[in-house]
């Protein structure tokens, strides 16, 4: 089977809502990579991470940036390679350099408070769903 057919999704999230320790998600995600890699299909299938406590190495932990990779429910996003490679090769002649710090300059511009109130304004239209 070939992954990269038309009959796959091309991107699958799925969400964990009581997989709330940030250390134990990350467990997850290493051993869901490590399964990856182990079947072959690492070079099919890329792993985004997102999770309520996101934080990045030598960040604080309510440094704005964090808000790039956090989410109101722990989430994990399975993308195939291959729709990752494109879109890549699309945006900017694949210049991807400037995404991540646009990213975090919109969130230092919108700052933590206006943040945390758009997460809750999420978070409570969810509940009508989870």
């Amino acid at each position: 089977e070939n992954p990269n057919s038309g009959e796959y999704p091309e991107s699958t999230m799925i969400v964990v809502k009581d997989l709330k320790d940030f250390k134990v998600y990350l467990n997850v995600i290493e051993k869901l990579e490590r399964l990856l890699n182990r079947k072959g299909y690492d070079k099919y299938i890329q792993v985004a991470s997102f999770h309520p406590n996101y934080m990045f190495a030598n960040t604080k932990t309510d440094s704005e940036e964090n808000w790039t990779n956090r989410t109101p429910y722990p989430t994990i996003h399975l993308l195939r390679e291959i729709d990752v490679t494109r879109a890549v090769e699309s945006y900017n002649n694949g210049n991807t350099d400037n995404i991540w710090k646009t990213n975090i300059k919109t969130m230092r511009e919108l700052g933590n408070e206006k943040i945390i109130d758009i997460n809750n304004e999420i978070i409570n239209e969810a509940t009508n769903f989870l």
